[in-house]
């Protein structure tokens, strides 16, 4: 960016006030007198590797009973989550997606891990003896507990998570008289009996897709299996309605439960007739940088106005600037200005940190070359200038930042001038560093 674009920049706003600065920032840029370090919260970073992975969007889907979708959010505040394991639904970013869903929905969940009775599964895929499966799903649980819990510590502040696994719920005083009556409604009834074959067989149809060869004797054994899982299942969930909550969200279908929560079947424990299921869709992926090889970690958020970039600004001046700004919370990793879109919008970095990504995006990798610390500006060039972003500019820890366009800062300007001004004498201040350092390397502008 010239001088010649700053000058004409200063003389757009047409505020008298801004006349002295504008001589000032030209008398910097003449004389060289504005110290590049004086802007110290933009760091220049050694490369770093990033890759592009995808953060999914739950969405509401199907809702059994059907009537219920119009009031279960009404009048429910808290759910739980069955989570499967081995399912890529229940996994890293797709679990995240059904974590954001919930807890912009309800106010309390909790999180059923299937462990014990993920000890079929292992029968059926590595023919596993009982006493071995049995313990190597327990082991599972805790490892899958240990490697989401951080995704769950960052919402904790819109929701209250509560881990229960499926074998502490096996502990409740009715578990063994509810799993008895759904073994004993598969033995006497032939419609329930075929049911839950049919989902049985579409289980080991699953299997088969994923290259688990199982002959016909084995087959046998690993429908007579899924059966056993299928129903325990149901006991396990009929607990949970008794005593937490009826309503189950679940990223996919639990046919099952459904084919029992049907009013009408003889037999059937009360709790399970309340049962409302909540099917989430998981779509709309959008990109996000994380560390190469790794998930992004949470890091703490860092105390906003600790540098030196809009330091002498009074609360009454922030009040200003809020009132005229949209506020973001954004998440590790989010793309906060993407590289080659127009953005007319200045952006305030007020909690976390943010680093310039360079490299080539169609290789799903790039490099960290520099990094933003609060309070930093950012995106003025296009800001200013209409031009699109020249950089990426993702976020490197979970963070907030306001954004103004150039319609609010017309509307600022009428209203409360003074503070403009204020503002302002701080982007002047950091172009005129930029153009000054512009051919000795970073800090550039986005």
């Amino acid at each position: 960016m010239s001088r010649s674009t700053i000058t004409r920049l200063m003389d757009e706003m047409s505020l008298e006030e801004l006349s002295d600065l504008k001589n000032q920032i030209d008398a910097q840029i003449e004389n060289g007198s504005c110290n590049k370090n004086e802007i110290n919260n933009i760091t220049a970073q050694p490369s770093e590797p990033r890759v592009v992975k995808y953060r999914y969007k739950a969405q509401w889907g199907t809702v059994i009973p059907s009537h219920m979708k119009k009031t279960v959010l009404q009048d429910h505040n808290t759910c739980m989550l069955g989570i499967s394991l081995g399912s890529a639904n229940s996994e890293g970013d797709r679990f995240e997606g059904s974590i954001r869903w919930i807890a912009q929905n309800f106010s309390r969940c909790i999180l059923v891990v299937a462990d014990s009775i993920y000890r079929y599964t292992l029968q059926v895929i590595h023919k596993a003896p009982m006493e071995s499966a049995t313990t190597d799903a327990l082991k599972l649980g805790e490892a899958f507990i240990a490697a989401h819990a951080a995704i769950i510590d960052r919402y904790r502040d819109e929701c209250d998570f509560e881990w229960r696994c499926m074998s502490q719920v096996e502990q409740h005083s009715d578990f063994e008289s509810y799993h008895e009556a759904y073994k004993t409604l598969y033995e006497q009834d032939a419609q329930i009996q075929s049911a839950i074959n049919d989902e049985a067989d579409k289980y080991l149809a699953g299997l088969a897709s994923a290259d688990v060869v199982l002959d016909s004797q084995e087959k046998d054994r690993a429908s007579a299996i899924s059966a056993k899982y299928f129903l325990e299942e149901t006991a396990i969930f009929t607990c949970l309605c008794q005593q937490d909550t009826s309503v189950l969200i679940y990223p996919g279908t639990i046919k099952p439960l459904q084919i029992f929560s049907q009013a009408g079947i003889e037999g059937v424990p009360d709790p399970i007739l309340k049962l409302i299921m909540i099917r989430l869709n998981l779509s709309s992926k959008t990109p996000y940088f994380c560390s190469a090889g790794s998930m992004p970690a949470v890091a703490s958020l860092v105390p906003a106005y600790a540098c030196s970039v809009l330091d002498d600004l009074t609360d009454e001046h922030w009040g200003h600037i809020r009132q005229y700004c949209e506020h973001k919370k954004f998440q590790v990793g989010d793309i906060l200005v993407p590289k080659g879109k127009p953005n007319r919008a200045l952006t305030i970095l007020l909690k976390g940190n943010a680093e310039v990504l360079e490299g080539d995006w169609d290789s799903g990798q790039v490099n960290r070359t520099m990094e933003y610390g609060p309070v930093s500006l950012f995106g003025e060039r296009s800001f200013f200038e209409g031009e699109p972003a020249t950089k990426t500019l993702a976020a490197l820890t979970d963070g907030e930042l306001l954004e103004l366009n150039s319609y609010s800062l017309k509307k600022m300007k009428k209203k409360v001038p003074a503070t403009v001004t204020y503002l302002l004498s701080d982007i002047a201040r950091l172009l005129a560093v930029r153009v000054l350092h512009e051919k000795s390397g970073p800090p550039s502008g986005i």
